[in-house]
């Protein structure tokens, strides 16, 4: 039993918190704006990157450097969304804003591969990867940050949703544009804080991930991949299906690694989001009334 929760669920949940927090910068997004951000994996390891130019080549303070990447991440996230993102919500075709925020992606990760060449990095900073024992598990202080954060994250963003004024604003232009936009809401102005919420997202999870990875521009892109299946077995644009689906997808890729090899595990995430599909059309917490692209 011991072996089955060292090797399996543990490494499984912590691989599932990955896919979940990519999954919850997707919901933020899209569940105002109907789009999904496929420039968000290079948006997640952007803040690492700049953290380790600024502290190793630019020589700033810790705290400096994490200021600055906090600036670039969130200026980047609103850049794209006024470029990218806001000139194709009203056109009834999904292609434009999927081939810009594609386009993003490309342009993002040939930037962030400047500052090392491209090389896969030790991220430095952050909580410390050893493992130690926690009653039978053995687990490291950072897969611990790493498994707490996408529940806390989820959570504060349920609150901001449900109990702020500007959630509520967020929530009515994901519900009815036109309807919002009557009584005075801006979908422009909900479209440019999704997308800054979406930003800070990625900064947070970018900045936990890091000391688990090795930090590379190529990152973005698997992370891309495999939460955007953790967001659509969960159901698009909602923070529970986000931490459901990142979780269902880390332990079935941990599974089918030890079980079935690691040249099946896409067929055996593909074949789990089918049959989920076949029975829950929208993801396990989606619905008819929920925007699809």
């Amino acid at each position: 039993m011991s072996g089955l929760l060292n090797d399996i669920v543990v490494p499984g949940v912590a691989v599932g918190a990955i896919y979940a927090l990519v999954a919850l910068g997707f919901a933020v997004l899209q569940r105002t704006t109907g789009v999904l951000n496929f420039a968000h994996g290079e948006l997640m390891i952007a803040g690492p990157i700049v953290v380790m130019a600024a502290t190793r080549l630019w020589h700033f303070p810790l705290a400096a450097a994490m200021l600055l990447a906090a600036v670039a991440v969130i200026g980047v996230a609103l850049v794209e969304e006024r470029l990218a993102i806001r000139p194709f919500l009203r056109v009834d075709n999904s292609l434009p804003w999927i081939l810009s925020t594609l386009g993003t992606s490309v342009i993002l990760a040939q930037l962030l591969a400047e500052p090392f060449g491209g090389q896969s990095l030790a991220y430095p900073h952050g909580a410390p990867i050893e493992k130690t024992s926690l009653g039978p598990l053995r687990i490291s202080p950072a897969e611990l940050v790493l498994i707490a954060t996408p529940v806390v994250l989820a959570v504060l963003l349920g609150l901001l949703y449900t109990r702020t004024r500007v959630g509520r604003m967020l929530r009515a232009v994901s519900e009815d544009v036109d309807g919002a936009a009557a009584i005075g809401i801006s979908p422009a102005r909900m479209s440019q804080i999704a997308a800054g919420l979406a930003g800070a997202v990625a900064l947070v999870a970018g900045l936990v991930i890091a000391p688990t990875e090795l930090v590379s521009p190529s990152m973005g892109l698997a992370y891309l991949f495999n939460g955007f299946v953790a967001a659509a077995l969960g159901g698009l644009g909602d923070l529970r299906g986000a931490l459901l689906g990142g979780l269902v997808v880390g332990l079935v890729v941990q599974i089918a690694d030890a079980y079935v090899g690691s040249l099946l595990i896409n067929l055996v995430m593909f074949a789990v989001l089918l049959l989920v599909y076949l029975v829950r059309p929208f993801g396990v917490f989606g619905g008819m009334g929920a925007r699809t692209v």
